[in-house]
């Protein structure tokens, strides 16, 4: 082929300056997120036009990888000068900037209600001519608000509810005019009339919700704040009380006044903080799929070890730059409270970083054993095999140290987290251990390879039974893990030798994960029961701060008001339990809000109240109750009513309210327990210690003992740590190294695809396999044993599940059985003190009362009955119906029977299930790891029967 002189030579040269310019581009993003400044973007965007510059040199059809790359370090461009420009106008002119915000917001959301209302007012015109079937009705209201979840419809005939539709919170039937605004304590809801003939539709959307409705409902107003980067809107009814900087939204008619608004700003360093944030998330995705682009451009091109290892060398350097605790709030896997090592820095600061570290590392090493070692002289083999033998347990004790259970559970995925991390960490270092020692021993001397392996699940099997209370290895135990280690080191050259180092690495990190997760839970524990004679400082400054703020606002006299107090504060996801309530002048309590289910210090509290009332000055005290010191906060107003604060210790002797989550409030429990605890009187004789805690180990469970001081007396604390019997861990702990020998297989494949000979291998195989009988017949065979074993995986899956419901319906549908009779149908709302579980009452499929006020007022499951709900009771066929809702986010199960009055006048009783009690999740997930494991050995067993079989019938 004749090349002419205007052709662009593909050389060498050119793929290293594009590697270099390329890798620095990279690099200062990385430093750009971490320290913004205009230098460093300067520094980026020169590079970045630099690298699009010289990937223009390669040839066609060989640069579309580094095309890529260029195109997603420019986009990253484009949103760091956006974001550097806000940044710098923050610290340059915050007023200006301020001022610029809240402008944007004001406009946006006066916009957005205007465009609302008049949606509205079409939506209620087009209800009006709805089907007289009342099933056909409810369905067109549902397709006309699927696509605006803040709106609703209601058609009333002849004044009583006749459909509806879409996300109703507040019943309408109070609406005043044509168009409007209603206000609750929660809610503010924009409505618009719509009547003709016997008919009337009601169309509303939510305007804004105050916390923790905001949780519950999408609102116009909450939408708006987080799109144009405010704290939020304050939203009144009247000017009476607020702010002179407000802002008023008027009706079409430009003369009614819809509602007063204020925008809330945020602080200057809390809009620096937000956007930081913002930009680093979204410029660390960009800057990964840019290095994605960036590591296929080189393997693709470079033959050499040098060219294949500079990617991964960049990809270190990034996870050094990079702040990942942006990340915190997006999940477990860069959470740095469930996971902190200090042994590796930023390496080891969250379980996602310690993956991340561990997998760059761990690939280099593939890449190296696939081009082979090549030592000058095999001695030199054994002192650095030795080193790596002598630093593996004192890391990998660091990095189990830094496994942190939270005090709400370990959940499942954090767990594979966890032992993922240590995993790819331990094979790091095993694979080295094993290729330094196959170096200096070579193929023909050395242990056989199964040895190791062996060792290490005898190691691991027996791991249970040897853990000493509370949660301390012997140390003849970690001396034979050490034996094992050194075991592989000794390990004689073979093909398989990644497989047999991965194996001893899968075992090791199973083993160190669930050793270190018992130790943490006991660590939990400790501090549990200490805590109970303490007061937590920070809790102190952030009731200082509760009551600067109640004394600036009237006086709460609601349950409603209570908890919108309680949300405007930092005791929010604090994990304190709270009790607020509200006194008269005269002493008595007329409102009370309890979250978790803790029984104040009344007595104590009215002291502290009528002694703040006596004086006229705020109280905080720390009294003595039942379980230990609880701080309790009273702040007097100008009438002579007393607001009071109780923060009960964090303590898991206090349970959680189960119902907390549907009125959008934060659910303490995450995962499965990590202990259990208990009061108990302390009897003569009792050897609790004075000082922390005793520990000792009782079968399949630890104990530990810590006397306790209460307001009834020295008690002692008893907790309970489940260690699970020897089967379940065993189970369990096979998924997990199956699962890890996948995921090493996966990076085994990555570093072998570059060469090219795998694929060509697979493509050979695949039509080798294709035209082979064995190979068909053992497809066949294979199949015919994993398909009734997926089948039946699946269909226990699905039993579990529906047990679980079915289960829970009963326990509902028995609780509203007992309480389902005509005089407490009359008594409406008022059937508190019959059951724990909130009551709801319906008439006429409105919600016209609720057992516990904050339902009222919230109405997490809607202002009406779920019209499939409706239609059952309403049919004639059945007085029960239940059916699952997505409350928060979360789905939950609510139940609803028909109740008749004396009169003939029908109501209809709903009310929530109570999440699946710890007992039966434990053992339905259980069951589910027995059906998992039995199906996956099942499903390889089946494979290598199948082969034996297909090669017995595949003889002539």
């Amino acid at each position: 082929m004749n090349v002419t002189p205007h052709a662009v030579p593909r050389t060498e040269a050119t793929i290293r300056l594009w590697t270099l310019v390329a890798g620095v581009a990279l690099a200062a993003g990385g430093w750009w997120l971490r320290t913004p400044s205009v230098g460093y973007l300067a520094f980026t965007v020169t590079a970045t036009v630099a690298t699009l510059g010289i990937v223009l040199l390669w040839g066609r059809g060989a640069r579309r990888w580094a095309i890529a790359s260029a195109a997603a370090l420019g986009a990253f461009a484009v949103v760091a000068t956006s974001s550097q420009r806000d940044l710098t106008r923050i610290d340059r002119d915050w007023p200006a900037y301020r001022a610029l915000v809240i402008e944007r917001g004001r406009a946006e959301f006066r916009r957005a209600i205007a465009q609302s209302l008049t949606d509205l007012q079409a939506k209620a015109e087009h209800a009006l001519d709805a089907p007289a079937n009342p099933q056909e009705a409810f369905a067109l209201f549902r397709s006309s608000t699927a696509r605006t979840p803040e709106q609703g419809i209601v058609l009333y005939d002849h004044g009583l509810p006749f459909a509806w539709g879409g996300r109703l919170v507040v019943p309408p039937d109070s609406a005043r005019g044509a168009i409007g605004a209603l206000h609750t304590p929660f809610y503010t809801v924009l409505y618009a009339v719509k009547s003709r003939g016997s008919r009337s539709a009601v169309a509303t959307a939510v305007a804004y919700a105050e916390p923790p409705g905001d949780q519950l409902v999408s609102a116009i107003g909450n939408r708006i704040a987080r799109e144009q980067g405010l704290h939020a809107f304050e939203v009144s009814p009247h000017a009476t009380g607020v702010r002179t900087d407000a802002f008023v939204v008027l009706s079409p008619n430009r003369i009614d006044t819809l509602l007063i608004a204020h925008a809330v700003a945020p602080g200057e360093e809390e809009a620096r903080l937000s956007t930081l944030v913002r930009v680093r998330v979204t410029g660390a995705v960009i800057l990964a799929i840019a290095f994605v682009f960036f590591l296929v451009a080189l393997w693709r091109r470079q033959r050499s070890l040098l060219g294949r290892l500079i990617p991964l060398a960049v990809a270190f350097g990034l996870l050094a730059l990079i702040p990942l605790n942006s990340f915190s709030g997006s999940g477990v896997l860069f959470d740095p409270t469930v996971y902190y090592a200090e042994v590796g820095g930023p390496f080891t600061a969250s379980i996602g970083a310690l993956g991340a570290a561990a997998t760059i590392v761990l690939l280099a090493l593939l890449l190296l054993l696939r081009r082979g070692l090549r030592l000058s002289r095999r001695w030199i083999a054994v002192p650095v095999a030795v080193a790596i033998l002598a630093a593996s347990p004192p890391i990998l004790r660091a990095l189990g140290a830094g496994v942190s259970p939270p005090p709400g559970g370990v959940a499942t995925q954090l767990w594979l987290g966890w032992e993922i991390a240590l995993f790819l960490a331990a094979a790091s270092l095993f694979v080295g251990v094993a290729a330094m020692g196959s170096a200096a021993f070579g193929p023909r001397r050395g242990l056989p390879p199964w040895l190791a392996p062996v060792l290490a699940t005898v190691a691991a099997a027996i791991a249970p039974a040897v853990l000493h209370a509370p949660g301390t290895w012997p140390t003849w135990y970690r001396v034979f893990w050490m034996a094992v280690i050194a075991t592989l080191a000794l390990t004689r050259s073979h093909r398989r030798l990644v497989l047999v180092a991965g194996a001893v690495a899968a075992l090791v990190a199973t083993t160190l994960t669930w050793g270190a997760g018992v130790r943490g839970r006991a660590q939990l524990a400790d501090r549990d029961v200490a805590g109970l004679a303490s007061v937590d400082p920070d809790i102190v400054k952030v009731l200082q701060r509760l009551a600067s703020d109640l004394r600036t606002r009237p006086a709460s006299r609601t349950e409603a008001e209570l908890a919108k107090q309680y949300m405007r504060s930092d005791l929010v996801g604090s994990g304190y339990p709270v009790d607020l309530m509200s006194w008269t002048p005269q002493g008595l309590p007329t409102a009370e809000v309890t979250l978790d289910q803790l029984t104040p210090p009344v007595r104590s509290v009215g002291e502290v109240a009528s002694n703040a009332r006596a004086t006229g000055a705020t109280q905080l005290q720390s009294v003595l109750g039942v379980p230990g010191i609880f701080v309790v906060l009273a702040v007097p107003h100008a009438d002579g009513s007393v607001t009071s604060v109780v923060v009960a210790p964090r303590t898991r002797l206090i349970a959680t309210d189960p119902f907390a989550p549907l009125l959008g409030l934060e659910d303490r429990e995450t995962g499965e327990p990590p202990y259990s605890v208990a009061l108990v009187d302390e009897q003569p004789g009792d050897t609790t210690a004075t000082t922390g805690t005793r520990w000792y180990r009782d079968e399949n469970e630890m104990h530990g003992d810590h006397t306790v001081r209460t307001s009834l007396g020295p008690m002692r604390a008893h907790i309970e740590i489940e260690l699970r019997s020897l089967g379940i861990l065993l189970q369990r702990g096979a998924l997990a190294v199956m699962l890890d020998l996948v995921l090493l297989f996966a990076l085994w494949l990555i570093a072998a695809l570059p060469d090219g000979r795998v694929l060509k291998r697979l493509r050979v195989g695949v039509r080798r396999w294709g035209t082979s009988y064995r190979s068909r017949l053992t497809v066949v065979l294979f199949a015919f044993f994993v398909i009734p074993a997926l089948a039946f995986a699946l269909w226990s899956y699905e039993r579990l599940r529906t047990e679980d419901r079915q289960s829970r319906d009963l326990v509902l549908r028995e609780a509203l059985r007992g309480i389902s009779t005509d005089e407490e149908a009359r008594r409406g709302a008022s059937l508190v003190g019959h059951t724990d579980i909130p009551l709801l009452l319906y008439r006429n499929g409105e919600l016209s009362g609720a057992s516990q006020p904050l339902f009222d007022a919230l109405a997490p499951m809607g202002a009406y009955l779920p019209p499939s709900a409706y239609s059952t009771l309403t049919a004639g066929r059945e007085v029960y119906a239940s059916l699952v809702q997505r409350v928060a986010g979360e789905p939950a199960l609510f139940g609803y029977r028909l109740s008749m009055r004396g009169s003939g006048e029908q109501y209809v009783i709903g009310a929530p299930a109570r999440g699946t009690e710890a007992m039966l999740d434990q053992r339905r997930r259980d069951l589910a790891v027995l059906v998992a494991c039995a199906t996956v050995l099942g499903a390889l067993a089946a494979l290598a029967l199948s082969r034996i079989a297909s090669r017995s019938l595949a003889e002539p």
